[in-house]
């Protein structure tokens, strides 16, 4: 009996070891991980097309109204000639009409409530005008999924990413992105596994 107890005692030292291996590996690991994926988001989850025309710009409805102001540059330079909201907000179509956006040049899409639903319902309006080609504008940490979004439900049309990016004034009002920024790495992944999306 004594002797089962004295091996007994190494054995429990080494699962005190190894579970206290564990937990500062754990901890390591959620304070680095995230850090890496901030230092990494640009070159990961950006995607930055030159402008060029197309036949229309779509707005993603998302978290501030820094993608209103890029539209609204985009249109008023000439690269497209109509705007496609989709996830709509009418706070965002007011915008764009006060900013001399004509409201017939204007389409709406009501309907989407995610990313791949932009893409499919903004793609079908695209269709039953006869569109081509798309600026599609967002927050610069969601254009690639949404790039890829849009490739993979229209893969016969044209896109291009028009990023933007959260002004000092902008971060006042809505605060920082970076949870926003790490939530894009598991929907990329989850994109891939439900829609075929490539996260790449």
């Amino acid at each position: 009996m004594k002797t089962q107890v004295r091996r007994s005692i190494p054995a429990q030292a080494t699962l005190r070891r190894y579970v206290k291996h564990c937990l500062v590996a754990v901890l390591l690991a959620s304070v680095l991980l995230p850090v890496l994926g901030l230092l990494l988001a640009p070159a990961f989850l950006c995607v930055a097309d030159q402008p060029r025309e197309a036949d229309v710009v779509v707005l993603l409805g998302g978290e501030d109204g820094s993608r209103v102001e890029r539209v609204t540059a985009l249109f008023k330079a000439g690269w497209a000639t109509h705007v496609i909201i989709s996830g709509e907000n009418e706070m965002y179509r007011r915008q764009l009409i006060q900013s001399g956006i004509p409201e017939d040049s204007i389409w709406v899409d009501t309907k989407a409530d995610s990313t791949a639903e932009n893409a499919i319902f903004s793609i079908q309006i695209m269709r039953a005008h006869g569109c081509k080609s798309a600026l599609i504008v967002t927050s610069w940490y969601h254009t690639r999924r949404a790039l890829n979004c849009f490739k993979q439900f229209g893969s016969d049309l044209a896109f291009f990413s028009q990023p933007t990016y959260q002004s000092a004034e902008v971060k006042k009002s809505w605060g920082s992105p970076t949870v926003f920024i790490l939530k894009e790495y598991p929907k990329n992944l989850w994109y891939l596994f439900r829609y075929g999306v490539s996260p790449v």
